[in-house]
């Protein structure tokens, strides 16, 4: 049986990808921070603590899947420490290793500026498109995915980059435009049209072309970490 670590177990893709894994016949061994564990399998999985070797926690694993991040609103500072500094981390204590497990990354489309950036992004996206991130969060994704390329190539770690778009529980998508904050950015004539009974507002660009946004449903992100860590071709 494979067993796999996880980092950002708590999370919310990482959430979801943990029972998923349990269902596939994975062990499962989580890195655990701060936040507690999903009850409904906390029992099934074996625990490392954030502040352990790394060494240790890696032992007998055949793959990682390395969820763990910091998004706005945390400062700069928090995004580097924990993006930048613990994926190196991560990075440096898989290339000691004789035999190197694969490495899932969880990238993000914020680093083709989109989301919360300064520019939308509304054309089709693939990989072969140019990155451009306006916002340190994306940033702090292109140069995880350059450690992760440079560690690839020079320590040979069989690597898959995964750019999750904004990713959302079902219930939460309407809620994008129900309770998002998009009100704040509001031109002043249509200040108070959020807040009749029934409206759903449909947001604007400044050129007054519809809002886009790419979304993703968090429970085929959590299936897309299973075919990265089964699929060959990834």
């Amino acid at each position: 049986m494979k067993k796999v670590l996880i980092t950002g177990a708590s999370g919310r893709i990482g959430r979801h990808v943990v029972p998923l894994l349990l269902e596939h016949g994975y062990a499962v061994r989580v890195l655990m921070h701060r936040t507690p564990m999903d009850a409904s399998w906390a029992s099934q999985v074996e625990t490392v603590a954030a502040g352990s070797p790394l060494t240790d926690a890696l032992v007998g694993i055949g793959a990682v899947v390395h969820l763990a991040g910091i998004m706005p609103p945390g400062s700069d500072d928090e995004v580097f420490e924990t993006n930048i500094e613990g994926s190196y981390r991560l990075l440096q204590a898989i290339a000691a290793l004789d035999q190197k497990p694969r490495l899932l990354f969880a990238s993000s489309d914020a680093t083709y500026s989109t989301g919360w950036s300064l520019g939308a992004y509304s054309a089709p996206i693939d990989e072969d498109i140019a990155q451009h991130p306006t916002v340190f969060y994306g940033l702090s994704k292109v140069l995880g995915e350059r450690m992760c390329l440079y560690y690839e190539e020079m320590h040979k770690i069989p690597l898959v980059r995964l750019r999750f778009v904004w990713t959302l529980e079902a219930p939460e998508i309407l809620d994008l435009f129900v309770k998002a904050p998009y009100k704040d950015f509001l031109i002043e004539e249509d200040r108070g049209k959020w807040d009749r009974p029934g409206v759903v507002a449909m947001p604007l660009e400044e050129d007054r072309c519809p809002f886009t946004e790419h979304i993703c449903d968090v429970r085929d992100a959590a299936q897309a970490v299973v075919l990265a860590l089964e699929s060959e071709a990834a």
